[in-house]
């Protein structure tokens, strides 16, 4: 996948037109994904382990928030649903965390809002919540709140709302 990447990076240093650069952004941005589900699944483990730790790196939270639409954007059109992104204005552009993990709780969302949404519009919530973080992981507190958001189903779903079972991990082991 590194390979594919890197390949992809390199073309789009050529002379390219508009639409042969935008696929390649796009072909880009889903391998970028796919590396993300593998990390996932290699994450699996850690997180059951209780070892998962989390990257403190600056990050502009601009390009976090775009890959949802990159690459759920194509169903939501399928289906006729509008995607917005709502951004309270006093979130910094540039923030401190695991962007990697970041993006792999909002893809996981938006992915599933649009997945269980036959009409309308699909849109991303970005609040600035403040919360004191030790430099271990997320306070109790948090952890408690974020948990009780992303329960895994106790009861079966129904058909149109089943999902290979992977929707609940990110968010829940992730965010305790």
């Amino acid at each position: 996948m590194n390979g594919i990447l890197g390949l992809c990076r390199l073309t789009l240093q050529t002379d390219l037109n508009a639409r042969q650069r935008d696929c390649l952004r796009k072909i880009m941005s889903a391998g970028e994904s796919l590396l993300g589900v593998i990390n996932d699944i290699l994450d699996f483990s850690r997180i059951e382990a209780g070892k998962m730790t989390m990257e403190w790196i600056s990050f502009d939270l601009s390009e976090v928030l775009e890959r949802p639409f990159v690459l759920v954007g194509p169903a939501a059109e399928e289906k006729g649903l509008d995607m917005l992104l709502d951004l309270d204005p006093s979130i910094p552009a540039t923030l401190v965390g695991d962007p990697l993990r970041l993006g792999q709780v909002l893809i996981n969302l938006v992915n599933n809002a649009v997945k269980f949404t036959d009409e309308g519009q699909v849109i991303l919530f970005c609040l600035n919540l403040q919360s004191q973080t030790a430099a271990s992981g997320f306070p109790k507190a948090s952890s408690a709140c974020c948990s009780s958001l992303f329960p895994r189903p106790t009861a079966p779903l129904p058909a149109s709302m089943a999902a290979p079972g992977w929707g609940w991990l990110s968010p829940t082991g992730l965010s305790s």
